[in-house]
Order: C-alpha cells, then structure tokens, then sequence
C-alpha cells in the first residue's frame, strides 16, 4: 500500500574551495545543494551533480548576512529559489535586511561533468578529509524535477 507523504527537504550552501574564476568575481562562491535527507548533512562526504545538466552562476547577497555571494545549481531551476522580478533590481542598491534580494545570472553555463573534481567545505569540518572527498561528482540520478541539480 502506498500513499504520498511530505518530505522535509533542505537546501544547504557548500563553500567552495577551488572555484572557477568567474565564481569569484562577486562575494564568495558556493553550490547550493538539495536533500530530502537533511539530518544526513554533517555526514556528507560527496555532492553530485548531473553530467549533462546546465549549471550557472549566480550573482546575489546572502538574504541572512547580506553578504555578496555567488551561487552554483542548475540554470533550469534558477526561478525556483531567486524571484524572477528581483533579477530586474540593481545588485548595487542592495542593503542588508531589504525585504527583495537582487541576482544577476551570469551568461556563461557549465555542464555538470565540466564541474565535476571542484572541492567544497565541510559543513562541520569534524573530520579530516582524504584526497577524494568533499568534491563534486556526476550522477545519472541527478535530476532537475525539483531541488537545485546539486544533491
């Protein structure tokens, strides 16, 4: 017998430690990944990312410290998280607290194998991190029904 349940899903910003350089340009960089698992945060060792998916760079504030950030999901599910009206505010008249946070998309996109390898900050940095954890990789489960095309 099945039926359908709500999930509690998460979106989590990831610091990114080795970004490309137009990642940079504006505040810190970081991918913005998506969980119906949340509790499984402080545990996580890999995002992964779809091979053929189109990702981009946002340019914004964090709507909690109002710092400038810029940050990386899928082009397609941009409107999913950023209002498309706010993308017609100047990023320069921004102030912390304003109740509409601007965002600019920059034009240049990435598929997801392009991304793969770039290492990220744990959330909680309890552990120490082998070679190979902490980065990005590709999946074929990776969709963008819903979330940010980053799990």
């Amino acid at each position: 017998c099945y039926r359908d349940v709500k999930d509690t899903t998460c979106t989590a910003q990831f610091a990114i430690k080795n970004p490309l350089a137009e990642w940079t340009q504006f505040g810190d960089p970081f991918f913005l990944a998506w969980t119906t698992t949340p509790w499984t945060l402080p545990s996580n060792v890999l995002l992964a990312v779809g091979p053929n998916i189109d990702y981009c760079a946002v340019q914004t504030y964090n709507s909690y410290t109002g710092k400038p950030m810029t940050a990386v999901l899928a082009k397609s599910l941009v409107n999913a998280y950023f209002p498309a009206k706010n993308a017609e505010l100047p990023l320069e008249d921004y102030r912390p607290g304003d109740k509409h946070v601007p965002f600019r998309v920059l034009d240049k996109t990435w598929k997801g194998s392009e991304i793969a390898g770039i290492g990220y900050e744990q959330l909680i940095p309890w552990v120490k991190a082998s070679d190979n954890a902490f980065k990005v990789v590709t999946g074929d489960f990776v969709t963008t029904e819903d979330g940010t095309g980053i799990v």
